[in-house]
């Protein structure tokens, strides 16, 4: 190897140190989309000699085991290889979107060995990753409008619904 290309080697090795791994959990609040935005220059810039595929396996590396199951699982009967690194960023962002975090906490249910301390904890906690001060009315209705479909025959019609709101977040009923 030349001199180049250890030192190429050296600061890719560093850049992806840098990148802090990826977990949409109750903890963390945060949308794959606001993550990528931290990163998405790293990529871009620091890692362009990267090609494609080594750049997509270094993003699903940085998925926590939860998020790269369920990603995995969102795609098959599809390998994570079968797509481009932005195709799987666009994927990424629609699993893990803020949307999905609203839909979660409106379907939040106490547990019954939850004392009322621990359930208020715990609507509070989902309440601020909810930011409902970022939500449109219209954005509302259309949430409110999709967890009121709850029966088994509407699971199919949700699912879509579901689908065109992350697509469209600006849609309307």
């Amino acid at each position: 190897m030349t001199e180049t290309t250890d030192l190429f080697t050296s600061h890719a090795d560093q850049t992806i140190n840098s990148i802090h791994e990826f977990y949409f959990g109750c903890s963390t609040g945060v949308a794959f989309e606001t993550w990528f935005k931290k990163y998405k220059y790293l990529f871009k810039i620091d890692l362009k000699k990267l090609d494609e595929a080594a750049k997509l396996r270094i993003l699903l590396r940085k998925l926590g085991t939860g998020e790269h199951e369920r990603y995995s699982y969102f795609i098959l009967p599809k390998n994570p290889r079968d797509f481009s690194f932005y195709a799987t960023i666009e994927i990424l962002s629609q699993i893990f979107a803020l949307f999905n975090i609203r839909y979660q906490c409106l379907k939040i249910t106490k547990a019954d060995d939850d004392d009322w301390l621990k359930h208020a904890g715990l609507v509070n906690r989902e309440c601020e990753r909810f930011k409902l001060s970022a939500m449109s009315e219209d954005q509302f209705k259309c949430l409110v409008f999709v967890c009121s479909l709850q029966s088994p025959e509407d699971a199919d019609i949700r699912t879509t619904i579901l689908s065109k709101i992350v697509q469209c977040p600006y849609i309307t009923l």
